[in-house]
């Protein structure tokens, strides 16, 4: 869950139960490079000391989260999330909304166009802001989904359990045209590992079907606490869904809830040598209510439903770089040909200011 419309927020769902126990192509058939998934390790990785989307970037006072990237032929498009600043600096209220950047070398980029390209509308379900945007080709139309919510920014810590996930469709990229209402809320059944919360979509084209997982509070019996978690729905025309499936949750051996870790947030999947890759954040409360995101990590799975193998370790951990000292968050991985170019988004807000987006680079040349 993004820091800014969320952290508060899911503490507080997070919280109930400390006693008891918190990128695709533009083509579906563009054919796949021959890559080694298996050098998906930490060492791997370079870059992402700098950010590439700083305060500011765009227009006066923006504050960029939430990156999910597409090639769409030679160029780069990236849809993130900004409200118009934080105040002082902004205004004490505006709503998060979804914008688009273009580059032609995945690394400068430039805001086009200059407004918004999915606003929120006075009476409707998002009215309150849209954010954690993720687009895919399929079907002949972009599709888009993100996270929608009625409450003014900034939410209050109720306003968690409003959080829905929403679909539009394009021609373009830029002109969007949204569902009668959302697509995805959660099940609200006793129980259930999406009982509570449904946010954060991450979408993918896989043998030419639509996957959408999603990040997703319950009760994990279990551990007789509130998990945060991986789901997944599926679609072959983007109109009809299957229900709403466990995908994976939290290895206990590597992030304990025991230890504060409350679980997985802001999964995005990518298709690399014939599996489903799942890159996530995780959260952590600290025993204390400060929730907050604190590195990297992957996951993957032959048919993205079941049998996933996680790794070991994280990716990147948010003291791995001076500017995340605080986050490390929304990581979107994007498969150009034997490149394998992971954006995220962090800060170091109290303390030195910095709040961005990144990108971290992997070769998997065979």
């Amino acid at each position: 869950m993004p820091n800014r419309a969320r952290a508060a927020a899911a503490v507080a769902v997070l919280a109930l139960f400390a006693s008891c126990g918190g990128g695709g192509s533009t083509s579906d058939s563009a054919p796949a490079p021959t890559v080694d998934a298996s050098k998906i390790t930490p060492a791997c990785f370079q870059g992402g000391t700098t950010p590439e989307l700083q305060i500011g970037s765009g227009f006066a006072n923006a504050d960029w989260n939430d990156p999910h990237v597409l090639k769409v032929g030679s160029q780069y498009w990236m849809y993130a999330s900004s409200n118009l600043g934080f105040p002082p600096a902004g205004p004490a209220s505006s709503p998060v909304q979804i914008y688009r950047f273009t580059s032609t070398d995945a690394v400068n980029w430039t805001l086009n166009p200059m407004t918004a390209v999915l606003a929120v509308t006075n009476g409707q379900w998002d009215q309150g802001g849209n954010e954690t945007p993720a687009v895919v080709f399929f079907g002949g139309k972009y599709h888009m989904f993100w996270t929608g919510y009625p409450d003014a920014w900034p939410p209050p810590p109720s306003a968690v359990f409003n959080f829905r996930i929403g679909h539009a469709t394009s021609t373009d990229g830029i002109s969007w045209t949204k569902d009668a209402s959302f697509l995805l809320g959660p099940s609200g059944v006793s129980g259930r590992f999406d009982e509570f919360i449904v946010g954060e979509p991450g979408p993918v084209v896989f043998n030419n079907m639509l996957y959408l997982y999603f990040t997703t509070v319950g009760v994990d019996a279990g551990l007789a606490a509130g998990l945060q978690t991986i789901g997944v729905i599926t679609s072959a025309d983007g109109v009809n869904w299957s229900a709403p499936a466990l995908a994976f949750k939290p290895d206990q051996t590597v992030y304990p809830r025991a230890m504060n870790w409350v679980g997985y947030s802001t999964p995005n999947a990518v298709v690399i040598a014939g599996k489903v890759h799942v890159f996530v954040d995780v959260a952590n409360d600290h025993g204390n209510d400060t929730w907050t995101q604190e590195a990297i990590h992957h996951a993957y799975s032959s048919d993205g439903l079941t049998g996933w193998t996680q790794d070991p370790a994280p990716l990147r951990r948010l003291t791995d770089f001076t500017w995340t000292q605080r986050e490390i968050r929304s990581p979107h991985a994007l498969l150009d040909g034997t490149t394998l170019r992971v954006y995220f988004a962090e800060d170091d807000l109290f303390n030195t200011g910095a709040w961005g987006i990144g990108q971290m680079t992997c070769s998997l040349v065979p």
